[in-house]
């Protein structure tokens, strides 16, 4: 699938890394470096509060806001798939200032900066400023309509990542195009 949170599988999350990046990295150590966070901390027993690297925007050149992020786990939570037992254990996300998330979980969760490193944020609909709670988000409707798994095939849905796709077939071959604008290592 080109859906990034369709199928938590190695050969799915290896064709969405190339066009969604997630907050933070794995790296070959088995730690993590950051990515499209520079920064986060623990705020508290139940709370992580991650900083977004400034300038990066999506392919279709919109910022990357921490609405995004919020977006991105309600997308998670409504669209079902493997994927959503990533978020279990996350009760709220939500847009702090300019340029930060909080992350609340339901107890003490010390692996959540490696569970990050498994989702690919995805960009929110236009005005979208919701937070995500467990169970469902405001006004998701309209918002998976237009991330439907068609869309993600034929490449509509933009990601941050070095590349962009521009072909896809199930099972087939996949084409991906340089993202001239990316923002990371070449």
């Amino acid at each position: 699938s080109a859906d990034p949170h369709r199928f938590n599988s190695a050969d799915s999350r290896n064709l969405a890394f190339h066009i969604f990046e997630p907050l933070i990295m794995p790296d070959l150590a088995l730690g993590t470096v950051p990515w499209l966070a520079t920064q986060w901390r623990e705020a508290g027993e139940r709370d992580w509060v991650f900083t977004l690297r400034p300038g990066i925007r999506f392919h279709n050149g919109k910022p990357l806001t921490p609405e995004d992020v919020a977006f991105t786990f309600c997308r998670l939570d409504s669209a079902g798939g493997s994927m959503s037992g990533l978020i279990a254990g996350v009760e709220k996300v939500a847009a702090r200032e300019t340029g930060m998330v909080q992350i609340t979980t339901q107890g003490p969760a010390p692996l959540l900066p490696q569970m990050l490193t498994m989702i690919g944020i995805v960009p929110a609909p236009d005005g979208w400023r919701e937070q995500y709670r467990p169970g469902g988000c405001a006004n998701m409707a309209a918002a998976l309509a237009t991330l439907d798994e068609a869309r993600f095939a034929r490449g509509l849905v933009p990601g941050t990542g070095p590349y962009r796709l521009t072909a896809f077939i199930a099972g087939g071959p996949v084409e991906l195009e340089r993202n001239d604008n990316y923002w990371g290592p070449r």
